[in-house]
């Protein structure tokens, strides 16, 4: 009898790399929004251990329903969930900490932090500027001699990409391919509206989500959309505050509201429709991954400054001018002029160009490396170790 063969340990991948994970929630649903995503890619993707250390678990829950506030600790999806608070425990740091948008870790964990195989990044906000590709990876020295790294999502080669679950263009093909389960499922969003779950059935019915900030131009939206043709169905989730709204609106148009969705779900609600307005990071990235026309709002800064992420995407792309158009108009304070852009540029938006450019940005996309596999490229480099 042959004997058994004895693997070598030497050529044996390591173990993937526990991962600590900060999270301070600051703006609306966007920061936990970005690191639970990234929590899951890790750990579902890649086999990373991953603690998830959160200031405020009731927005979270908003997010992942099963989340209880009321606990210190709890799992999820595989995902040790702490209350980041004055009380959090004393633990050993993972081999990444990752600080989501220059949070500080507690002290005491970055204390215990020095050593060959530990790494400290700074994941930074979503970058469309075309200076990130030269502050991606750079070493920020820290007092103590301990290393830290920015790191930057972002679109161009250079950055570290964007979050996309390896699944998910596959996902995203399958639900798409079943019209029939589409409607279903968007009339179960709206037991209540008799109006809304009639519209669901008509085959030429277009569909438009609409998640934005409160300053967003909506009346002219409205007026804008009133002026295409065909039915169209506005989903507005619930929590999502609009300004004042005209008394009535175009007979071509029905607003409705659906719940504030799970992060699945609501994927599933962009690969729904057939144009997406969105605010934020994550739901800006989401937009684009589902391949539909989409316009994005910025968050509001001093001074316009939001202008030059908005401005630097559409640099990037060589969007269409039609499509620069109605995105700037629709981050900039309503004028005379903010129908007319905006409706010119939803014109197009049912037209081939809008969506074959943003197919073909999905597409592009779909080729290059994620968020979570890039970070783990990092820290094999960074700790000399083998990924």
């Amino acid at each position: 009898m042959m004997a058994a063969r004895q693997s070598d340990p030497r050529a044996m991948p390591p173990a993937a790399p526990g991962v600590d994970l900060f999270c301070r929630v600051i703006d609306n649903y966007g920061d936990i929004g970005v690191c639970w995503r990234l929590a899951c890619c890790l750990h579902h993707d890649h086999g990373c251990p991953v603690r998830l250390w959160v200031d405020d678990l009731r927005a979270f829950q908003h997010l992942c329903r099963a989340i209880d506030p009321g606990l210190s600790t709890q799992i999820h999806a595989g995902i040790e969930v702490i209350h980041w608070s004055g009380s959090t425990p004393d633990l050993e740091p993972h081999e990444m900490v990752i600080e989501a948008f220059a949070c500080d870790p507690p002290s005491h964990h970055i204390a215990r932090m020095p050593g060959h195989s530990k790494l400290w990044l700074n994941l930074e906000y979503l970058a469309t500027e075309e200076w990130a590709a030269g502050c991606h990876g750079m070493e920020s020295p820290q007092p103590d001699g301990q290393r830290k790294f920015f790191f930057f999502p972002g679109f161009l080669p250079g950055t570290g990409g964007v979050l996309r679950e390896q699944t998910l263009t596959q996902q995203r093909q399958d639900w798409q391919s079943n019209p029939a389960q589409v409607r279903r499922w968007l009339a179960g969003l709206l037991p209540h509206d008799e109006t809304a779950r009639a519209l669901i059935e008509q085959p030429q019915l277009q569909i438009v989500t609409l998640f934005c900030y409160p300053d967003a131009p909506v009346a002219e939206l409205l007026q804008a959309l009133g002026r295409l043709p065909g039915q169209m169905l506005l989903l507005v989730p619930e929590r999502v505050m609009l300004p004042a709204l005209p008394g009535a609106m175009a007979s071509n148009l029905h607003l409705a509201r659906i719940p504030f969705l799970p992060q699945p779900e609501y994927d599933r609600l962009l690969w729904s429709a057939d144009l997406n307005l969105v605010r934020g990071e994550d739901s800006f990235v989401r937009a684009l991954l589902a391949g539909q026309p989409m316009l994005w709002q910025a968050y509001r800064q001093d001074d316009e400054a939001h202008l030059a992420k908005v401005e630097g995407w559409l640099r990037q792309t060589r969007a269409p001018e039609t499509i620069r158009q109605a995105w700037l108009a629709w981050n900039r304070p309503a004028d005379t002029g903010t129908v007319d852009l905006l409706e010119q540029g939803l014109r197009c938006a049912n037209r081939a160009r809008w969506h074959t450019f943003f197919q073909d940005f999905s597409t592009y996309l779909d080729g290059q490396h994620d968020l979570a596999s890039a970070l783990l490229a990092f820290y094999y480099k960074q700790t000399g170790l083998s990924g």
